[in-house]
């Protein structure tokens, strides 16, 4: 006889898909340390902002790794809803992240005004090009997902608000 209950015992949506989250995670670090070395070999502030941008997205997915973890634990006598608030404070940690990085870029930018340094750009276009491809990479790993957990699709929008800006079709921010 069957029955209609799900299966996932306390596995939340995120938490299903864990998997997809490590290998954009692993994606997204391989690219962070392709891009400071491009940084550091080429000289370019661009690229190194570009790797504190992708080493706040490997932040992001690391603490919702953990939070999926974390919520997915059962409900105690203390903590009668469980751990599910912890999704929540990876958001709060994410944004944080984000602040540290913002500063350490803005620091350094100032630092460079006035001598702008001399930039080789096929190191550093080799590295934006590698970023986007982990980006399309990565797109495609969270696609199925996206629609069944906040973060996942947290996940998902932030590497396709990367694509979109690394996109010669879009003007660029600035």
């Amino acid at each position: 006889m069957g029955h209609d209950h799900s299966h996932t015992h306390g596995i939340t949506a995120t938490g299903q898909h864990r998997k997809r989250l490590v290998a954009v995670l692993v994606i997204t670090l391989a690219v962070v340390l392709v891009q400071v070395v491009g940084a550091v070999l080429s000289g370019s502030l661009s690229l190194l902002a570009d790797a504190g941008h992708m080493l706040s997205d490997a932040a992001g997915v690391t603490i919702a790794l953990l939070a999926a973890w974390i919520a997915g634990r059962p409900a105690s006598d203390q903590r009668t809803y469980g751990y599910q608030r912890a999704e929540v404070l990876a958001a709060l940690a994410n944004a944080l992240i984000l602040i540290v990085i913002s500063v350490v870029i803005f620091t350094e930018a100032i630092r460079r005004i006035g001598s702008a340094p001399e930039v080789s750009t096929d190191i550093m276009l080799f590295a934006a090009i590698l970023g986007a491809v982990a980006n399309v990479v990565s797109l495609l790993i969270l696609h199925g997902a996206h629609h069944e957990s906040l973060n996942v699709r947290g996940a998902y929008l932030e590497v396709l608000g990367d694509l979109l800006a690394r996109s010669p079709l879009l003007p660029p921010p600035w």
